[in-house]
């Protein structure tokens, strides 16, 4: 073919290509909607595609015992930027025992702290579900006369005024229940929110 005729027919080919876009351009300014994708066909078209998601990792929570305050404060940060409501932080009891350190409980009021958490099968109130993760300590000024204190954060989060919450008489009781078994000397529970004069005692027969 000669070279003349070669270009010719390169000129129709391009001439041909812009007619073409300058066509599509103008039907799309004339209808907006024209290359856009049908809703109706697209929906069709992905019809029984599954939706696959990535896995849901969750953030560890510490693990490490802390024995210092400043490690304490971390690990209650790691475990509250993890998803851990704060006043059940310390699932894996990482804080407990340097928190409890200077409890300044009796023997009898730590026997009684160390029989209810055996009787939930867990090792500090954190592990145990709520309510029962608002205790904060035990103490006694007499044997057989027990104080149980919540945290200040069960009056922040109204524990006493949840509905789904039996009482603090109620708590008192089910915590005598647990010990009777094995403090046969405990004759009354008194439990008690930290910085509230809300209170209850119950007598353990």
């Amino acid at each position: 073919m000669e070279r003349g005729t070669k270009r010719v027919i390169g000129n129709v080919s391009v001439g041909g290509a812009l007619i073409a876009i300058f066509g599509l351009l103008a039907v799309s300014h004339l209808d907006p909607g024209f290359l856009n994708n049908d809703p109706e066909l697209t929906a069709k078209a992905n019809a029984g595609t599954p939706i696959v998601q990535g896995p849901v990792v969750p953030k560890p929570l510490p693990t490490e015992l802390a024995t210092t305050d400043q490690e304490l404060r971390s690990a209650k940060s790691m475990a509250v930027a993890a998803g851990r409501p704060e006043a059940a932080w310390d699932k894996n009891c990482v804080g407990w025992e340097f928190s409890q350190a200077d409890a300044n409980q009796s023997p009898w009021a730590k026997q009684a702290m160390n029989t209810w958490l055996e009787s939930h099968g867990a090792s500090c109130p954190d592990a145990i579900t709520w309510p029962n993760y608002f205790v904060q300590n035990f103490s006694a000024d007499e044997i057989g006369e027990l104080t149980v204190v919540l945290e200040n954060v069960a009056k922040t989060e109204k524990l006493a005024e949840n509905s789904a919450y039996q009482g603090l008489e109620m708590h008192a009781r089910e915590i005598g229940d647990r010990l009777a078994g094995e403090l046969p000397d405990l004759r009354e529970v008194t439990i008690k929110i930290e910085s509230s004069s809300r209170q209850a005692t119950v007598a353990i027969d």
